[in-house]
């Protein structure tokens, strides 16, 4: 009997001890692999947020950089046609003053037009001034040298004022108004200086009448009206727009105090860091820095930043903005934290479920105890359950982990304001397009969309209205076009959308399509108040033979969209090599 009782104890122990050290190896096992994939998951958190953080000052940098050349063009041309209207007025006033004076001799008239323009200055800083010549040269007012009068400008032994006249006539003869540059002597300076002007006829006195704004100055001026729009732009309390010029002047900063001030020697822990601003946006296209910031308007004091910088050509300016590293730190220990959290449940939940297992299978044992035939075969059917168990938890937690990856993969390549897919997944994709077609010997159509006077939307009714208009237009391309198609936002109110196997035909009469129901579209502003809208289209065809790479198929397709722009807009403008 004792030797029957040992047997018996040592079947039941036995297994009881091989399910209690199963139990937990593969519980040490589990959690092991648990706790490394959670340390590879933090490392790439950290690697995902710094490629966010970049991400968005590009973004910014991109846009503002956008922003800027827009609002330029716009200030040269107000400047241009500032010069227009005063050239209009005055013509105005020499042709009342001829028809109110139609009886008298032309030197009267000449005279009494004279007098109403000779002290009149205008422009900003007052510098500006009328001067009328005869149709053959003659001085006939000049305000700022008005022993000048009378003189022909043919006879005189300045060599420039020969040329400027003869540029005058010559334009004249061929124009009746229009705008003109030249070179003149610029008042209390040495050095001649290009101008731009605006001059116009008045043929009943065979005279012509103009003004003109020193290139320098309108520059001068436009700089100033984009300072000021720079200075404008905020994003948050820790993050803002800064800029300096060539020469290390403040154009931008947080710290008004420090606009206008020269940064060019500053130093921060060995860095002359304007210098270094300065020489990346120059010397490249558009790059990073990571440097100590001399202070963050949260804490008030310096902190390591991530900036992006790029040089805006119009005015030499190199324009950057960042992120402070203490933001991003914040946020990687707060989706830290959020895993670690999820970790510990699930180590809890194994270890929990571990010896729920273990007691039940220690019961299943001393019950059956009497039955010692069976307890193999129950041992065996007990660690079966276990092992299943196990794998299924395993299997799941893999495929959430896989889900989740894919997840942020997919976000990556989406537009978080119309839901489309954004500018690096077309670049990525019309590559693999255009291989494909290639292949297939199949045609292949880009078109670019752009929204017409979309700034205009925004400034009226506000960038929420902006952003609905960029949703509708996104939700009825979705509807419009087919599955194969490539529908992107690049930027903007910009628009990139790939047709593939179409020839351009096809293409055309989609695009016309899609902007017919674009301008029939309605979008609720207020209660009884609805706005529309319109849109240009820029398409081209894929030609083998001359695009060695996507730019010169983007250029095409660009070039298209202007001349829609240029042509009156809310039109479809298929790219034409002979224009």
């Amino acid at each position: 009997m004792l030797n029957e009782r040992n047997i018996k104890n040592f079947i039941v122990l036995t297994p009881l001890l091989g399910v209690i050290l199963t139990s937990f190896i593969l519980t040490k096992l589990f959690i092991s692999e648990v706790k490394s994939q959670y340390k590879t998951e933090v490392q790439q958190l950290l690697i995902d947020e710094e490629i966010k953080v970049k991400e968005i000052v590009k973004n910014r940098i991109d846009n503002i950089i956008s922003l800027l050349e827009k609002d330029y063009n716009q200030q040269i041309e107000a400047e241009k046609e500032d010069v227009k209207n005063i050239v209009d007025i005055a013509y105005n006033i020499i042709k009342n003053t001829y028809n109110k004076n139609k009886d008298k001799s032309k030197d009267l008239i000449l005279s009494e037009i004279n007098n109403q323009l000779r002290d009149l200055r205008f422009y900003e800083n007052l510098s500006g001034y009328y001067f009328i010549f005869s149709d053959e040269g003659t001085t006939v007012l000049h305000p700022p040298l008005p022993h000048l009068e009378g003189i022909n400008y043919k006879d005189y032994k300045d060599y420039k004022a020969k040329n400027t006249i003869n540029k005058f006539i010559n334009f004249l003869d061929k124009n009746d108004y229009g705008y003109i540059t030249w070179e003149w002597y610029k008042p209390q300076e040495t050095t001649i200086k290009q101008k731009i002007g605006y001059l116009k006829k008045f043929k009943p006195l065979n005279i012509f009448v103009g003004s003109a704004k020193y290139n320098e100055d309108v520059e001068e001026h436009v700089k100033n009206k984009l300072q000021e729009l720079l200075n404008t732009i905020t994003y948050d309390k820790n993050n803002y727009i800064f800029a300096y010029d060539k020469l290390g002047n403040t154009i931008s900063h947080i710290k008004k105090e420090l606009i206008g001030k020269n940064r060019f020697n500053l130093s921060v822990e060995g860095r002359l860091l304007i210098q270094e601003i300065i020489n990346t946006a120059f010397n490249t296209k558009g790059s990073y820095i990571s440097y100590l910031a001399t202070i963050n308007p949260l804490t008030k004091q310096p902190s390591e930043k991530i900036s992006y910088i790029k040089l805006f050509k119009k005015t030499n300016w190199a324009i950057g903005t960042g992120m402070y590293n203490s933001i991003m730190l914040n946020n990687i220990k707060k989706k830290q934290l959020l895993m670690k959290e999820n970790l510990d449940y699930t180590i809890s939940k194994v270890i929990e479920y571990s010896f729920l297992i273990t007691i039940f299978s220690m019961i299943i044992m001393t019950l059956i105890s009497r039955k010692v035939g069976n307890i193999i075969n129950i041992y065996k059917n007990d660690l079966k359950e276990i092992n299943n168990t196990l794998e299924i938890k395993v299997k799941n937690r893999t495929k959430e982990l896989e889900n989740s990856k894919n997840k942020l993969k997919e976000m990556a390549l989406r537009d978080p304001l119309t839901n489309l897919y954004n500018r690096r997944y077309f670049e990525h994709t019309i590559e693999k397009l255009i291989s494909l077609a290639i292949r297939r010997k199949e045609k292949l159509c880009l078109l670019m969309l752009d929204i017409d006077k979309f700034k205009n939307i925004n400034d009226t009714y506000g960038h929420d209205i902006g952003d609905e208009v960029l949703k509708k237009l996104a939700d009825n391309l979705l509807e419009l076009l087919r599955n194969s198609d490539v529908i992107t936002r690049i930027g903007g109110e910009e628009f990139a959308i790939v047709f593939p196997n179409t020839p351009i035909e096809a293409g055309y009469q989609t695009a016309d399509k899609i902007r017919k129901v674009i301008e029939n579209l309605k979008i609720e502003v207020k209660k009884d108040i609805l706005i529309n809208f319109t849109v240009s289209i820029g398409i081209t065809l894929f030609d083998e033979n001359k695009d060695k790479d996507v730019h010169s198929l983007l250029k095409r397709a660009d070039i298209a969209l202007y001349e829609a722009k240029d042509s009156g807009r809310n039109k479809v403008v298929i790219f034409n090599e002979k224009k």
